[in-house]
């Protein structure tokens, strides 16, 4: 193998990693390397969305394996590294006067239907293959994957961004 070759590959495998990444609003404008890997897209919401027993994490009435695991994920990260223990539950709807965290795939209906609501684009197009927008407000966070992988990856961004401030945990 030359060593064109090697920078060539070393090269592509980089821009691959770099494209499948796109973090939409998110709670505050960060640095590029608070976030491993870096976004390919960061924008601040000025919104804090505080993490407290309030919170539940919503997953759909029926769903998937990966549905599951995700919220079992998240819930088990927040009470191991801070001692919160959020609620998974199923509903059919979000409720806008809750404070809810969804995460999941295009499939998943919650993630569908809020996205389609507030002309979020996620599909295998925008952000592509692997590819995710978190979105925060103050009283939702979304992570929508365009596919499973993309909704992982997600997770593991939205985890990056939980900080111990003021007594409480915010995103």
């Amino acid at each position: 193998m030359t060593m064109l070759k090697l920078v060539r590959d070393a090269t592509t495998t980089l821009a691959v990693i770099g494209a499948v990444f796109a973090l939409a609003p998110v709670l505050r404008a960060r640095a590029p390397g608070d976030i491993f890997p870096a976004p390919r897209q960061s924008a601040a919401s000025g919104v804090d969305f505080v993490l407290d027993d309030h919170v539940a994490i919503a997953i759909p009435v029926f769903p998937s394996e990966q549905d599951l695991f995700l919220a079992q994920t998240l819930a088990n990260e927040l009470g191991d590294r801070y001692g919160l223990h959020p609620k998974i539950e199923r509903v059919a709807n979000l409720d806008a006067a809750r404070r809810m965290i969804v995460l999941g795939s295009v499939s998943n209906p919650l993630v569908a239907d809020y996205s389609a609501g507030h002309a979020l684009k996620v599909s295998s197009r925008d952000p592509g293959p692997e590819g995710y927008l978190l979105h925060t407000e103050a009283n939702l966070v979304l992570v929508a994957g365009s596919d499973d992988s993309g909704a992982f990856y997600g997770l593991q961004s939205l985890r990056q961004l939980v900080m111990q401030e003021l007594g409480g945990l915010r995103v």
